[in-house]
């Protein structure tokens, strides 16, 4: 049966081996079918406020519903919101004073991606 909680649409780099491995690692745990995996590749922006594919490109980000946009650590705890093994994750990411926590944390990752999928071979 299909889900009618409402999903989020996630924008990921198809040609970076972690983010790859990443988005199949969430397909498998949204067994509720939350998420909507879209390779930015193929996005075009259609609608004022959508992210330039330069900014895309850059960071994870997510687009609900509603057309609003999260990106990197927020992007991030949005996605965990929607997962219920994740969900812990979020409500701990969100708690006050973690934010800068989880920014920190995602800039680290995403700012070396690409060594982080040649150190474990990822193509």
């Amino acid at each position: 049966m299909p889900s009618t909680d409402p999903t989020i649409t996630v924008l990921y780099d198809a040609d970076c081996g972690v983010c790859r491995l990443t988005m199949r690692a969430l397909e498998r745990l949204d067994w509720r079918r939350r998420l909507d995996v879209v390779p930015l590749q193929g996005f075009i922006p259609s609608a004022d406020g959508d992210p330039s594919g330069r900014d895309l490109r850059s960071v994870l980000h997510v687009r609900d519903e509603g057309g609003r946009w999260e990106r990197g650590g927020r992007a991030a705890l949005r996605i965990a919101s929607v997962i219920p093994v994740l969900a812990p994750l979020a409500v701990v990411g969100h708690a006050p004073g973690m934010q800068g926590v989880v920014d920190g944390a995602y800039a680290l990752v995403a700012r070396n991606r690409r060594l982080i999928s040649r150190l474990l071979r990822i193509k």
